[in-house]
């Protein structure tokens, strides 16, 4: 959490499950409300992201490609630039929360 505080990150990807116990939630609590830092969640627990929309913008669900990594960060940053809806180009294994 120190990197958060020193390098000011503009989005971070949080794997929910660490290490068994679903670690990344409270990751991504915190990153939110101590440093403002918006996260998406990379996991294969899609039901478990979604219920837990409020900490992120979107889930990029395991196994993810090469291709929807790297093409699920346009779509977050025309997100947080304020593109309302989404681009129309989100790669299938990202899913976005409204």
């Amino acid at each position: 959490m120190g990197a958060a505080r020193l390098q000011k990150p503009d989005i971070a990807m949080v794997d929910i499950n660490l290490a068994g116990h679903n670690e990344g939630l409270g990751i991504a609590r915190d990153l939110r409300d101590c440093y403002g830092v918006r996260s998406f969640f990379a996991t294969g627990q899609a039901s478990v992201a979604r219920d837990n929309r409020d900490l992120a913008m979107g889930v990029l669900h395991k196994p993810y490609s090469d291709y929807d990594l790297t093409h699920a960060f346009p779509v977050i940053e025309a997100v947080m630039g304020g593109a309302s809806p989404p681009p129309p180009k989100v790669p299938s294994g990202f899913e976005l929360f409204r």
